[in-house]
């Protein structure tokens, strides 16, 4: 059952009473009372139930039987850590031989393998995403004159990877809009969280940057970024640091662009830049202290890293620099067009 419809919905929360056997007339009122009766029906059963696209914890425990003899599969967009599960399996972008295979299958063995490199382009723009892998399958498998370097060419224009990675009901960009309009009720505002950090020059994300961005304090931001960890928005990699998948962070961007204005998104870079060039200053103080350098004074509240050992500057600067180096180039782009 796909699980929005348990047990909220009368209209369909009680189908599953009455596929077993249950008179629609002695269904009980009650959410509590339905879930007891679905529990003693299955007691004597060897069932197996498939929940499928569960909201979180509460919503799939009245769904739960009792019975020894029944199993639950329950799939879910987000981290449910609240359910006393045998096993956990969560399930991330597909390594490239099974990326490989499953795009092969949708447009043929041989249309694949005579264009090898065009094929190793698509892979990388899907980012082992299976909806991204299917929407492109799909929509070459539909127009058997295009050439795999076809797809690749648009996807590389001016419309980009959410205008070409579709094909009928399958859209990358419908995909990722589920999960953002799932932000808009929660509390800290992560859908502005997320559509301003897709404005950075690169994927990865350190925890100080992102409270830049943010303007706001480290803890504070983390518990934004946790929110967008939780749904599957962002990923953590080390303590600290976070990615977006490519896909991801391009729809976050395309957000903040259709949302926010050039003044705040210009703001949003001056806070970053200002991160980085006093961050700069104290790495540099660790790592040569004899050398002479005028000290910049942070702007008041930023959230600047500060590091205890010369190892730990080495790290950051290692981290840092490819994306402090796109934010000044990024930064004098938007001048220009200003």
């Amino acid at each position: 059952r796909d699980l929005h419809s348990f047990p909220t919905r009368r209209s369909s929360d009680l189908r599953l009473l009455v596929d077993l056997g249950v008179r629609a007339d002695d269904l009980p009122p009650d959410v509590r009372q339905r879930a007891a009766l679905f529990r003693t029906l299955l007691h004597d059963r060897r069932v197996l139930l498939v929940l499928d696209d569960a909201r979180d914890g509460a919503q799939v425990r009245p769904a739960l039987p009792g019975a020894p003899g029944c199993g639950v599969i329950v799939t879910a967009r987000t981290r449910i850590a609240d359910l006393c599960a045998t096993t956990t399996i969560r399930l991330g972008p597909l390594a490239d031989p099974a990326a490989r295979d499953l795009f092969a299958h949708l447009i043929g063995p041989a249309r694949a393998a005579a264009e090898p490199a065009a094929v190793d382009e698509i892979l990388r723009q899907c980012g082992g995403l299976p909806l991204a892998l299917r929407a492109a399958g799909a929509r070459l498998a539909d127009r058997p004159e295009w050439t795999v370097s076809a797809l690749v060419e648009r996807i590389a224009g001016e419309a980009g990877p959410l205008d070409e990675l579709r094909s009928g009901e399958l859209a990358v960009r419908t995909g990722f809009q589920a999960g953002y309009t799932a932000l808009a009720p929660l509390a800290g505002d992560p859908a502005r969280a997320f559509r301003l950090l897709g404005v950075l020059p690169s994927a990865e994300i350190g925890l100080h940057v992102a409270a830049a961005v943010l303007a706001a304090d480290p803890a504070t931001a983390e518990r934004t970024l946790d929110t967008l960890v939780h749904l599957h928005l962002l990923e953590p990699t080390t303590p600290g640091r976070y990615r977006f998948h490519g896909l991801l962070r391009a729809f976050a961007a395309e957000q903040a662009r259709l949302r926010e204005t050039p003044d705040t998104l210009s703001a949003v870079a001056g806070r970053v830049v200002d991160c980085y060039r006093v961050a700069a200053y104290r790495a540099d103080l660790l790592l040569r202290p004899g050398r002479f350098r005028a000290a910049p004074e942070p702007t008041a509240g930023s959230p600047v890293p500060r590091f205890r050992t010369p190892m730990d500057a080495v790290r950051w600067w290692e981290a840092e620099l490819p994306i402090m180096v796109g934010v000044e180039i990024g930064r004098a782009s938007c001048r220009e067009r200003v």
